[in-house]
């Protein structure tokens, strides 16, 4: 029989010695049961069951029984909460040493942890670890798309938001216009950013990029300058009325343009 020290460097390393294998549950059987699985290496079975939600090992004998891991014992390791399954300091110290080998193997800032985007992706992958197998090791990189897929899916992605920001755009009665132009020095190319700042019912505010658009028009006039910011709204049925606000520079052509 092996300690359990010896069996967590075996989960650590994903040994394909070792097999977690749920306990059959009978009528008789206690619902415990149903928070812990067998542990067997080499198809011999172990001394010590895990806890399906904290990955705990605990000592199963004839002579002591394991429903007690779910007062006092797990107490005495983990914070208890009512809300929360509580979650090993062993896999906490495993994700913060992968999130560090993150941001230096892939030279990503710090707060890349703490991005929506990320955390979006963190949590679309531990709901599909639901779903797999958990006496099998997988493959992370059948579950990541191949970057060209994900260059594919932008402008999808891109269509649908647009969308989305349409339907909301429709509804809105009154709301500020910021508008900006500005030019590459390098390139001569000239721009134009639109962005939509909206207070809604419960006094949250909402910020909308319209977005970023290359002003290619012959003529800087202030009369080519509001058509093309109108022609820009009229994309996502907005329009510049009484209940607008425009704010922009002092430039005099911006001043003349939403005068």
């Amino acid at each position: 029989m092996l300690t359990k020290k010896e069996i967590e460097q075996l989960i650590d390393k994903r040994n394909s010695s070792l097999k977690i294998v749920k306990p059959k549950i009978t009528s008789k059987s206690s619902a415990v049961w149903n928070s812990f699985n067998y542990i067997y290496v080499n198809d011999i079975k172990q001394e010590y069951v895990i806890c399906n939600q904290c990955e705990d090992l605990l000592v199963y004998k004839p002579s002591c029984a394991v429903v007690s891991h779910d007062q006092p014992n797990i107490n005495q390791f983990y914070a208890s909460s009512k809300t929360e399954p509580a979650i090993s300091n062993r896999v906490k110290q495993e994700i913060k040493v992968a999130c560090v080998e993150f941001v230096a193997l892939d030279c990503r800032s710090f707060k890349t942890i703490c991005g929506v985007g990320f955390k979006n992706l963190a949590q679309k992958i531990f709901d599909a670890a639901k779903y797999l197998p958990i006496s099998k090791d997988i493959n992370i990189e059948k579950l990541l798309p191949h970057p060209t897929t994900i260059s594919r899916d932008v402008n999808k992605l891109y269509n649908k938001k647009h969308q989305q920001l349409i339907s909301i755009c429709e509804k809105l009665l009154v709301y500020t216009v910021v508008v900006d132009f500005w030019k590459n020095t390098h390139t001569g190319i000239q721009y134009c950013g639109i962005s939509l700042h909206h207070i809604s019912d419960d006094w949250k505010l909402h910020c909308f990029v319209l977005g970023c658009y290359h002003y290619d028009l012959e003529s800087n006039s202030a009369i080519n300058t509001r058509k093309f910011v109108e022609s820009k709204l009229s994309e996502y049925r907005l329009e510049l009325n009484g209940n607008v606000y425009i704010v922009s520079d002092n430039e005099p052509k911006m001043l003349a343009t939403f005068k």
